[in-house]
């Protein structure tokens, strides 16, 4: 006889659904470009989970988001900006300090930056495909460049540490585990 899993939303999947969830709502919403917790989500399942999963919670955020978005071109220089972000995730770890996560947070930042800005310059016919042409397309995205360090950072932030503490209080009074400590040195 065959054993089903009946409960579709189990415990097990909650914190990952929940990360999923505030990442694209922080998509749909209205906001400031590039101000999003895509990055942070992107850096903590990195941290928090092995890659296959992360790299599933990431790009299942970005997909369910861009359906309602819109699809485009540079969608590869995008996801692989983020994919980056999921491997800095796994250097940041799951008990990150401040320091750590910044680092991360920065790097991240300027790596998805460096990615998106030359697809844009390579693939787009935006700007000359000369030097200064490259230049001048990473000088016009620098106000973006700024957004995405402070989402990111905010984000980044708000999962490592708040969503730490949410699930450690539901932890306390359901007996569940979530996630792990907080800041351990």
């Amino acid at each position: 006889m065959a054993v089903y899993k009946t409960d579709v939303l189990s415990k097990e999947n909650m914190e990952e659904l929940l990360i999923i969830l505030v990442g694209v709502l922080t998509r749909l919403m209205p906001h400031p470009a590039n101000i999003t917790a895509v990055g942070g989500l992107a850096l903590f399942s990195g941290a928090k989970f092995d890659v296959k999963k992360s790299i599933i919670l990431t790009l299942t955020t970005m997909l369910i988001s861009d359906a309602f978005i819109g699809f485009h071109s540079l969608l590869w220089a995008t996801y692989g900006g983020m994919l980056c972000a999921v491997l800095i995730g796994k250097w940041i770890g799951s008990s990150p300090c401040i320091s750590r996560l910044a680092g991360g947070v920065l790097s991240s930042a300027i790596i998805f930056f460096v990615i998106t800005n030359f697809a844009v310059w390579a693939a787009t016919p935006l700007y000359p495909r000369t030097i200064n042409g490259l230049i001048n397309c990473y000088i016009m995205a620098l106000p973006f460049f700024r957004n995405s360090i402070t989402g990111d950072f905010i984000s980044a932030v708000m999962f490592f540490y708040a969503f730490e503490f949410i699930f450690a209080k539901v932890q306390r009074k359901t007996n569940l585990r979530f996630g792990s400590n907080i800041c351990q040195k």
